[in-house]
């Protein structure tokens, strides 16, 4: 039986996770395409086209109910997306202005989640670096006997 590539893919509730998907290969495209320094025009284009307004939506996690939580690989490449937006856009210009004001708005609400994930980030990292270090003991105390 033909399987095409555009076929709905259902979860376990029945409902198909198109629009979930999409929005993550939307994410991951924009952070690609605005990245490096040919990315300045689509980083100009894309705070004209008012995406701002999407992006934090999906950087602070306030999806619509119908879709699920942020996934990992998500939050990444939104916060490529950001510092992309913070390197290519020049700094006095009223895109970057408008950046910078959505990390000021409803009292810092964006950078508490910036220091949240790298809390998060640092915490995993800890734990991973004990992990090595306990399997470096490991190994050098089979080695001595």
């Amino acid at each position: 039986m033909f399987s095409s590539p555009f076929s709905f893919v259902y979860d376990a509730d029945g409902k198909h996770r198109d629009k979930m998907q999409a929005r993550s290969r939307s994410i991951k495209i924009l952070d690609y395409a605005m990245s490096g320094p040919a990315g300045s025009a689509c980083c100009e284009t894309f705070v004209e086209a008012l995406g701002l307004k999407n992006l934090f939506s999906t950087f602070m996690g306030k999806a619509s109910k119908k879709q699920h939580k942020t996934l990992p690989e998500d939050t990444s490449h939104t916060l490529g997306i950001v510092s992309s937006l913070f390197s290519n856009l020049a700094s006095e210009s009223p895109a970057r202005i408008r950046l910078l004001t959505k990390f000021v708005e409803n009292t810092y609400e964006k950078v508490d989640k910036l220091l949240e994930i790298r809390d998060a980030a640092q915490g995993r990292l800890k734990q991973v670096d004990k992990e090595i270090d306990d399997k470096k003991k490991v190994r050098v105390v089979c080695t001595s006997n």
